[in-house]
C-alpha cells in the first residue's frame, strides 16, 4: 500500500530514528524508536481522525460485521506484533499501533510469497464449502488484514489469504487458487475434499483489488484450464489499483471506496472507468463515508467495508435472503445504508447499473 499523506516533522523525526538504528539488534532498535512512533502516531491522527475515532456505522456493518459469524475459525496463520524497521514504520503509515503482522519479508525473515487459510474449526463436520481467494495492497502484510478475513471465514466460508510485498497481478490469485486446489487433494490437509472451487469469489485492497479485476477477467476456458471445477462467480475489488479494467470481468462485483482514501480517491478511475465500465453483468459501486485507504486493516469495528463486503461475500457464494436484500430489489439496502456517501453527485455514491436492477 501507498500513502500520500504529509508527514509532520515528529514524524519525520520517527523515521529518522529508524534510519539511524536500521544495522542495530531489534531490541535497541525497539527501545529506541517505539517512542518516537508512538509521538508521531498521536500528532498524526488528524489525517485519518474520523475514521480513527468514529466506529464503523449503518445497516450492513450493524447486521453482518457487529458479531462474529456462526463458526469458530481455524487458521494456518501465525500473526504477531509488526516489529523491527518495516513493521514500526508501518504502525506510523498505519496510525495504528496495533496493526498485526506475519513473518513474511521485510516485515520478518519468512519467504515474503506467503498464504493462510482461514476456515470453519469444525469443517470436517460440513459439507463442501465456498472460497474467497483474497489479496492485500502494495508493501502490506497479509496479516494486516486478520480481523477482515477471519470474519468472512466465520460465516462458513474458507478464506486464502495471499501476498508477495507487491499484489499487483493475478499471481498472486492464482498461487491461492493452487493452494486450495492442492489442499483439497491432500488426505492430510483439514480441507481435504471440501472445497467448492464451483463457488470462487476473488477479492482483494488497493494492488490486491486491481489483481481481483484482472483475474476476474479470465474467460471461462481459461478457468477450466486452472481447474475443471473451477468457476469464480463474485470479484470484491476494495479501493482497487487502476491497472484493472471492469468491462472484461466474467462475474458480477462490488466495487468499493472511500470518502476519505488519499491512495485511491473515489472520485478518480475506480468510479470513473471500473465502476461505470460493466454493463453486462451485474454490478454495484460504494463509497463509504469517512473510509480511509487503510480501513480494511483497522480492528472490524473501525473497518467501514467490514459489514457489506461480508454482505456481498454471503450473498454470491451462499445466496444469503438477508444478505441478497441489500443488492436486489427496488429498495435495496445499499443504497439506503447511512454508511455511504449519498448520489446526489453521480460519480461518487451508490449505483448500480441496468443487470443488476433487473435481477430478482
Amino acid at each position: 500500500m501507498k500513502t500520500k499523506h504529509k508527514l509532520s516533522a515528529a514524524a519525520l523525526l520517527a523515521l529518522s530514528a529508524l534510519s539511524a538504528h536500521a544495522g542495530a539488534a531489534e531490541p535497541a532498535t525497539e527501545r529506541v524508536s517505539e517512542p518516537a512512533v508512538r509521538l508521531a502516531y498521536l500528532q498524526q491522527q488528524d489525517v485519518q481522525a474520523r475514521s480513527l475515532l468514529f466506529p464503523a456505522f449503518g445497516k450492513a456493518n450493524a447486521q453482518f460485521a457487529a458479531a462474529p459469524g456462526p463458526y469458530s475459525v481455524a487458521t494456518d496463520a501465525v500473526v504477531g506484533d509488526c516489529r523491527g524497521l518495516v513493521g514500526l514504520i508501518a504502525k506510523l503509515v498505519l496510525l495504528d499501533t496495533g496493526v498485526r503482522c506475519d513473518a513474511a519479508f521485510p516485515y520478518g525473515f519468512e519467504d515474503p510469497i506467503s498464504t493462510s487459510v482461514y476456515y470453519p474449526r469444525n469443517i470436517g463436520q460440513l459439507g463442501k464449502l465456498p472460497v474467497v481467494v483474497f489479496a492485500g495492497g502494495i508493501l502490506s502484510n497479509p496479516g494486516q488484514y486478520a480481523p477482515m478475513v477471519q470474519h468472512w471465514a466465520s460465516q462458513g466460508v474458507i478464506v486464502m489469504n495471499v501476498g508477495d510485498f507487491i499484489n499487483s497481478t493475478p499471481a498472486m490469485p492464482l498461487l491461492g487458487l493452487n493452494e486450495l486446489i492442492r489442499m483439497d487433494r491432500d488426505p492430510q490437509s483439514p480441507l481435504f475434499g471440501k472445497v467448492d472451487l464451483a463457488r470462487t469469489l476473488i477479492a482483494g485492497h488497493s494492488a490486491g483489488g486491481q489483481a481481483a479485476l484482472q483475474t476476474g477477467s479470465f474467460p471461462a476456458r481459461v478457468q477450466a484450464a486452472i481447474d475443471p471445477r473451477l468457476r469464480i462467480v463474485g470479484v470484491l475489488p476494495i479501493e482497487p489499483g487502476p491497472l484493472g479494467l471492469s468491462a472484461t470481468l466474467q462475474a458480477p462485483a462490488l466495487i468499493l471506496t472511500g470518502a476519505a482514501d488519499t491512495v485511491v480517491p473515489a472520485i478518480a478511475w475506480p468510479n470513473l472507468w471500473q465502476d461505470p465500465q460493466l454493463q453486462r453483468l451485474p454490478a454495484w459501486g460504494a463509497t463509504a463515508r469517512f473510509a480511509t485507504h487503510f480501513s480494511p486493516v483497522r480492528e472490524l469495528r473501525y473497518n467501514e467495508f467490514g459489514g457489506i463486503s461480508t454482505a456481498f461475500i454471503r450473498y454470491v457464494l451462499q445466496d444469503n435472503a438477508a444478505a441478497k436484500a441489500y443488492f436486489v430489489g427496488a429498495n435495496y439496502k445499499l443504497s439506503l445504508d447511512e454508511q455511504f456517501v449519498p448520489s446526489a453527485w453521480p460519480i461518487v455514491g451508490v449505483d448500480r447499473n441496468r443487470a443488476a436492477a433487473e435481477l430478482k
